[in-house]
């Protein structure tokens, strides 16, 4: 009986939530064209809040969300924990989200994203990483915000990943004002898991736990705009720390992983074309890091080094000209967590696409 029971729940709850995102994609579809954009945002607003109170889920606000400093719009950069943060951010402040290429394909929600200014991008290709910077910027330069997920995944709550720096050029190089925001989840008071979104979960499951739930409550805790800092990695690392500081929640431990060891051998069993190029790269890196040699081995991060999606672009480009590399760029698919060795394997690969 109570299985019974279950099935019924979640077939209400879905199709509860299938006719918000019809209703959704009917708003944006047919109502949109005739509306301003100040009625557009608002409606997009009042959608959130709907699924959010559909979901059981009450939102909070500590403190006070700032206002755009006109004409620009804010970077505003967040802890990660669930699909449940893109409803709970925009039904506060009107913004875009950067999000992966692969949910710009989901039905309804990838159009509701594309239409309400997110932007969408491969994450393992550092051109399209290049490409979504300048929409980003070109968006905030005309008023638009845009909220972004440094982390690149989702984390349990209880914790902040290391940020990727590559968004944080938009405040190093283009003055657009980074705004922290620390999120939390709470059930009955008490901090929770439960809305977590981790690893190859399928949404359905996940969709269900929430909703079935009881007493969820998701915080939004806006900080001051962080001060301009040229060096994207400070900044990056400064968010990080504020965004911690904001959700009362401590900095993951591979955020104070070092560098790997100068010592570890390139496998004896990689191509020579492979070995040549860990030589090139590593003194790339030297001379454009001004770290010494010795230092940067074969398997040490390149995020550990201050390498980055930008860096990565730049690099690649470089060594096609230094040592002859003709590659395809839509096929090098690495992060800024690959090492020294995984980019040169990677790139060899590609050139041989």
């Amino acid at each position: 009986m109570r299985a019974v029971r279950s099935w019924i729940f979640g077939a209400f709850v879905l199709l509860r939530i299938a006719r918000r995102l019809v209703s959704g994609y009917l708003l944006i579809r047919f109502a949109w064209p005739f509306m301003a954009t100040r009625a557009r945002e608002e409606s997009v607003q009042r959608w959130c809040r709907d699924v959010l109170r559909l979901l059981g889920i009450r939102l909070t606000v500590v403190g006070r969300m700032p206002e755009n400093p006109a004409p620009r719009g804010l970077l505003l950069v967040s802890n990660h924990v669930s699909w449940v943060d893109t409803l709970a951010i925009h039904a506060v402040v009107p913004c875009g989200f950067l999000a992966k290429a692969s949910v710009g394909r989901w039905p309804v929600i990838g159009r509701l994203i594309r239409k309400t200014g997110g932007v969408f991008v491969q994450r393992s290709n550092p051109f399209d990483l290049q490409r979504a910077l300048d929409t980003m910027a070109l968006a905030l330069t005309g008023g638009r915000s845009i909220c972004v997920f440094p982390e690149g995944t989702t984390t349990d709550g209880a914790s902040v990943r290391a940020f990727s720096t590559l968004v944080f050029e938009l405040s190093a190089q283009r003055n657009v004002d980074v705004l922290p925001i620390g999120l939390r989840y709470r059930q009955h008071g008490a901090p929770t898991r439960l809305p977590a979104w981790i690893g190859d979960e399928a949404f359905l499951p996940s969709l269900l736990r929430i909703a079935g739930a009881e007493g969820i409550v998701v915080e939004l805790i806006p900080g001051d705009p962080l001060p301009r800092n040229p060096d994207r990695a400070g900044a990056a690392e400064e968010a990080q720390a504020r965004i911690a500081e904001l959700a009362g929640i401590v900095l993951a431990p591979d955020t104070l992983v070092a560098s790997g060891s100068s010592q570890e051998p390139i496998e004896a069993t990689a191509d020579s074309r492979v070995r040549d190029l860990v030589v090139a790269v590593r003194e790339w890196i030297a001379s454009e890091r001004g770290i010494p040699l010795p230092q940067i081995g074969d398997r040490t991060p390149l995020r550990s080094l201050g390498i980055d999606s930008l860096a990565i672009l730049r690099m690649v480009l470089e060594l096609e000209e230094r040592v002859g590399l003709r590659i395809d760029e839509s096929k090098l698919e690495l992060t800024s967590n690959a090492t020294v060795f995984d980019l040169s394997a990677a790139v060899v690969r590609s050139e041989a696409c």
